[in-house]
């Protein structure tokens, strides 16, 4: 419910809205106006008396008794006083309105000549002109009866005075009020959408006045001005849009014979708010390489910058980044005179901006025209397209020209993702190539990369920028996540007694050290701050608490410190050649042997201060002398038969020397659906194989589900 207080501020002072009407419509009788602009400034007149004298009424239902007696608002007749300039304004436009019809009614007789008809004589009301004595009266002057006219006392009397009728916010809210709550139009009357549009001008000029940045409001005037627009109305806008965003945007594009498909960035295709539908679309290009995959397609329209026609509708598909292609700038097109009267789609074709689409062949047949410009040996030919004349070809000679890499790309069919790893779980390694961000963060370790005498390495952190000059402010969010972790360690002894010893641990061994406040405060653009929280694992074969520091946590710009990290290639094996290791290296022949192996493999590791921990075997006497830290807490000594260890998702018995696999608990119900089937398949964890027999029977249920068009959802056929 709205409070008194908000009631008065909305009502402001309605006298002086209604003088500044007609200030500013006495601004257009300097000009030439006739009936239509004042009938509209009448419309709008009556308009703002109705919401004041709806805000009245709320005033008076919601003032109590004793109120009546010392509200200002009551005491003052600010409405009365306010009601009387709205009738003498209105009788004002009337009259005017009144002497412009009969100025514009046919004379009486013919025989009256023009110059013997008496001229209108508008009756203007009388206007009390404004006394400017410089003294204070009615609400300015009951604020400083209480001060001594003295001159130590002025600047607090003028503060006083300034902070009431200069109230920025005040003011802000009034216009947005009068722009906000615009009356609905429920039918087509041109004078409707003549209020609503003058209301809002005014109103955003006056909040521009305030130095409020309405020129970024595009969208949300517009949102808010559909609203208001009868149904009608609203469906003949709606006939203008292209698309669902309702939004145009200028892009750079590239037009490439060698590709079937056309290409839009991920960022265009955010911006226009397209619906986007999924796909699995790996791109292919030279030597059948597999270079990136689009996962969504979107239907979207193109026309000329320049123009509204033609306008071609396609199907592109979304990458995060299209191409790194950059023409070369030692070019001039300046130089190449067969192309100078021609109107080009890009005034600067060797600008460095980056492409935002690529056309492929499956837009030629919309896109080109039949006129061509050729130029000398080693210069463009020019093209002719409905976004005018395109440059395409070599440039300058071919010694001077730097090498480039010809790519001819190609979507392939749309694949289920999750469906495709399934059935490829037990393909062998391939070699791929590094690709270009991987290759840099290899370069950047073999460049950086330096040992102690410690033996230690040391290691520079790829960063693609400074990230102090692109994050932002990290120490907000840091400090609450460690508010939060402290709450939390206040209700958790435990908890508080595990995190307080891996974070001395941390401190020993010189990953980080205490942070004392300096005499200048760091700032978040020179330091970066890491949010941290507690990971607890009961299962944890060495640590049951681990303190996670983020870096991958986005800051309020939406970057995290990761996101400015070169991505490195894969080093790990995949987990099925790691599992399988046992079978070349299958076991020591004594425990002396395996002893042997152990130790060296410690002093080998410790060269580079590498320390092995959660150690296991099927013999205990192999772990006598290691410490409690390095050998697995889930290790029995001596050895349980029923004891077992997780190794890289299986389970393995250490007395036994055994994997051993689980039973999926599965919940019975009468009736199961393709989705919890496919549920419980994805439980199933086999990289070796061993459980072929099983596996088979789920794979060839679930090819059956797909062969049937099962929904998701549904019941499954009593047969299956």
């Amino acid at each position: 419910m709205v409070s008194l207080e908000q009631l008065l501020k909305r009502q402001a002072d309605p006298v002086t809205t209604v003088h500044q009407f007609l200030e500013r419509f006495d601004r257009l009788l300097k000009a030439k106006v006739n009936e239509g602009v004042i009938q509209t400034r009448l419309n709008a007149l009556q308009n703002l008396w109705e919401k004041r004298e709806t805000l009245h009424t709320n005033i008076l239902n919601a003032v109590s008794v004793e109120q009546h007696e010392t509200l200002p608002y009551l005491m003052d007749n600010v409405h009365t006083k306010a009601e009387d300039a709205y009738f003498t304004a209105l009788d004002h436009l009337n009259e005017l309105l009144d002497g412009l019809r009969e100025e514009a009614s046919p004379p009486p007789s013919d025989t009256i000549s023009a110059s013997s008809r008496p001229s209108p004589m508008v009756q203007l009301p009388r206007i009390d002109l404004p006394k400017f004595s410089g003294d204070l009266t009615g609400e300015a002057s009951n604020l400083l009866k209480n001060v001594t006219v003295t001159e130590a006392n002025y600047l607090s009397a003028w503060t006083t005075l300034h902070e009431r009728y200069e109230n920025e916010r005040v003011l802000t809210d009034a216009h947005f009020d009068s722009f906000i709550n615009l009356p609905m139009i429920t039918s087509e009357p041109s004078e409707k959408l003549k209020q609503l549009r003058d209301t809002t001008d005014e109103a955003l000029k006056a909040l521009k006045n305030l130095d409020h940045p309405v020129e970024h409001w595009e969208r949300i005037v517009a949102f808010i001005l559909i609203q208001k627009l009868d149904t009608s109305t609203r469906s003949a806008w709606e006939k203008y849009l292209v698309n669902e965003s309702g939004t145009f945007i200028r892009v750079r594009a590239l037009i490439n014979q060698g590709s079937e498909s056309t290409f839009i960035t991920q960022k265009i295709a955010q911006y226009l708010r397209v619906s986007r539908q999924r796909i699995y679309a790996p791109i292919t290009v030279v030597n059948e390489q597999v270079s990136s995959v689009s996962r969504s397609v979107v239907n979207i329209e193109v026309r000329p910058y320049h123009g509204s026609t033609p306008t071609v509708p396609f199907q592109a598909l979304v990458l995060p980044k299209i191409t790194c292609y950059q023409p070369p700038r030692q070019a001039s097109i300046q130089n190449w005179s067969h192309i100078k009267d021609l109107d080009l789609a890009d005034p600067d074709p060797m600008n460095l901006q980056p492409l935002d689409a690529l056309f492929g062949v499956d837009m030629f047949d919309e896109i080109m025209r039949a006129g061509t410009r050729l130029g000398k040996k080693n210069e463009p030919y020019a093209q002719e397209t409905i976004f005018r004349w395109v440059l395409s070809g070599p440039i300058g000679s071919p010694r001077q020209a730097p090498p480039k890499v010809l790519t001819h790309c190609t979507a392939l069919p749309d694949l289920d993702t999750s469906l495709r790893r399934f059935w490829e779980i037990k393909e062998g390694p391939r070699e791929v190539p590094l690709t270009r961000e991987e290759q840099q963060c290899e370069d950047h370790f073999v460049a950086t990369h330096s040992r102690n005498e410690d033996g230690r390495y040391i290691v520079r952190l790829p960063f693609t920028s400074d990230p102090t000059d692109t994050i932002g402010n990290s120490r907000k969010i840091a400090e609450r996540m460690l508010l939060r972790m402290e709450s939390r360690l206040k209700r958790d002894d435990k908890l508080y007694s595990d995190f307080k010893e891996f974070m001395a641990e941390y401190q020993d061994f010189g990953h980080m050290e205490e942070f004392r406040e300096l005499k200048q405060p760091l700032s978040s653009r020179s330091s970066i701050f890491f949010p941290h929280h507690s990971v607890i694992r009961e299962s944890g074969s060495t640590t049951r608490v681990r303190v996670v520091f983020n870096a991958s946590c986005r800051i309020a710009n939406g970057i995290s410190l990761n996101d400015l990290l070169l991505t490195g290639q894969k080093l790990q094996s995949d987990l099925s050649l790691i599992l399988m290791r046992w079978r070349m290296h299958r076991s020591a022949d004594t425990i002396t042997e395996a002893t042997d192996n152990h130790d060296q493999l410690i002093a080998l590791l410790n060269r580079g201060k590498f320390t092995l921990r959660k150690w296991s075997a099927n013999d205990s006497a192999i772990l006598d002398g290691l410490s409690a830290a390095e050998y697995s807490k889930e290790t029995d000594r001596p050895l349980a038969e029923d004891h077992w260890i997780k190794i890289l998702g299986l389970t393995w018995k250490p007395a036994s020397d055994s994997f051993n696999f689980t039973n999926i608990e599965v919940e019975s119900s009468a009736h199961k659906t393709k989705r919890e089937i496919l549920s419980i398949i994805a439980q199933l964890f086999d990289p070796l194989g061993w459980l072929a027999p099983v596996v088979i029977i789920a794979k060839t249920l679930m090819q059956e589900l797909w062969i049937r068009g099962i929904d998701w959802d549904s019941e499954l056929p009593d047969d299956i």
